[in-house]
């Protein structure tokens, strides 16, 4: 059986010695396994030549004794390992990764091809240019309705985002701030008040707004102080003005 595990270094490891980074490698393998070493020998190779010596090593730093007491748990060995030892199964592990990359480098050298592609191309498959065996694909005949689709949407949602601004540049010009003076009347929103306050009746049937109420003081450049009735005392006085609409005399309100 054979495993692979492997992990990035943390903010703090980074500035550890080798010495220490191999063994960190060591007990991070004795980690994941334990449960396959556990009451069975084992033994470590490794290609740092040094680490075969840490169980008879007389100077050791705190780090690296704590990892001592931690491998000293299991029944193993640590071996030196050379690394050129590994050439040959190196070299045809970077040779299978060398064609994997190939690959890929010719999947993307498509895709690349298929965004250079102009429409006159697609309407004549025999014109194809023969680059990376472009003229080898097939090409199913919905591959030109989409296209053309796909453009005409393209168009259109240009168009409206152009009309959009345009439309938006106009309305801020002809937009003005809602202002009133002192003695005006106004309806007051009470929707927003929804948990606060009650008004008379349940809040599915209650008014979404109540007065004509009068302004008393603008506070500010957006906030007025109206003139609540009695029934609203534990309201605070004062509204934004989004929440104010303005009174139109109506002979009905008299």
């Amino acid at each position: 059986v054979v495993a692979y595990a492997s992990r990035q270094l943390k903010p703090h490891e980074v500035n550890y010695a080798t010495h220490d980074l191999e063994l960190a490698a060591v007990v991070h393998a004795l980690k994941i396994w334990r449960h396959y070493l556990y009451g069975g020998h084992c033994e470590i190779y490794t290609d740092h030549k040094s680490l075969q010596y840490i169980f008879t090593q007389k100077e050791l730093n705190m780090r690296q004794r704590r990892w001592l007491e931690l491998v000293k748990d299991y029944d193993c060995t640590i071996n030196y390992h050379p690394g050129k030892a590994n050439i040959v199964v190196d070299a045809l592990s970077r040779k299978e990764r060398g064609e994997l990359t190939c690959m890929i480098t010719q999947q993307c050298q498509l895709i690349h091809e298929f965004a250079r592609m102009q429409l006159e191309v697609v309407e004549s498959p025999p014109k194809l240019p023969v680059v990376g065996g472009i003229r080898a694909l097939r090409m199913w005949p919905t591959l030109l309705d989409r296209i053309r689709r796909d453009q005409a949407f393209d168009e259109f949602v240009r168009s409206m985002g152009a009309k959009i601004n345009a439309g938006g540049a106009y309305a801020n010009k002809r937009r003005r701030e809602l202002e009133f003076e002192e003695g005006d009347k106004v309806f007051l929103k009470v929707t927003p008040m929804k948990g606060v306050v009650r008004f008379r009746k349940k809040w599915k049937l209650q008014p979404r707004f109540i007065g004509p109420l009068n302004i008393l003081k603008r506070v500010g450049v957006t906030a007025y102080r109206l003139a609540l009735p009695p029934d609203l005392w534990d309201v605070h006085n004062v509204f934004y003005v989004s929440m104010l609409r303005k009174y139109v005399y109506d002979l009905s309100h008299v």
